[in-house]
């Protein structure tokens, strides 16, 4: 029940009042969980609050408990929000050494920081190579279609096509290519 008024708090924006429903979860002794602070993370990460959230982990791991995709991929959402490269990547690298496996939205996630932070030359090395080669990840249509993104909203229309480029050759092998970025 708890979690689910902290959830509702976040939802409406009311992370004063999804405090208070923490507080009064620990003044009843009721342990808060995985989700309970995942939660919160997601909540003070989407309302710009990077430096809350990033405590809230710190207590999370306090408590025992491990941070899962999702918390990482909170945090790397808060991370981009706040344009804080160094931090994400810092993130990143601590998920990857807790052995919590990035998903194409983590990888997605990476590609706007990257880009935000002005490194889409990283951000297409990541998607073209790193991703299957290091990480074992298919790069997705949604990461593609971020990464064509990122290189529009920057203005850099060479990196757009070669983008393009490499999910065509990408597809190639597949079967699939540009295409893929059009169909549902």
């Amino acid at each position: 029940v708890f979690n689910s008024l902290i959830d509702a708090c976040v939802r409406a924006c009311d992370l004063q009042g999804a405090g208070e429903v923490l507080q009064e979860m620990t003044a009843t002794n009721v342990r808060p969980d995985l989700i309970t602070f995942s939660t919160l993370i997601k909540g003070y990460c989407s309302n710009g609050e990077l430096s809350k959230a990033m405590r809230l982990q710190e207590e999370l791991q306090a408590r025992q408990l491990e941070c899962d995709e999702i918390v990482y991929n909170s945090l790397l959402e808060g991370c981009v929000k706040a344009g804080d490269l160094q931090l994400g990547l810092r993130m990143f690298s601590e998920m990857r050494q807790k052995h919590v496996r990035p998903s194409a939205v983590t990888f997605s996630i990476l590609v706007k920081l990257l880009s935000r932070a002005g490194r889409l030359d990283l951000a297409i090395h990541l998607v073209s190579k790193e991703m299957r080669q290091m990480h074992g990840v298919q790069p997705t249509r949604m990461v593609w279609s971020c990464l064509v993104t990122c290189c529009l909203k920057a203005r850099d229309l060479s990196r757009a096509v070669l983008s393009l480029e490499y999910l065509d050759n990408d597809g190639a092998s597949l079967g699939t290519g540009r295409i893929s970025m059009y169909t549902a």
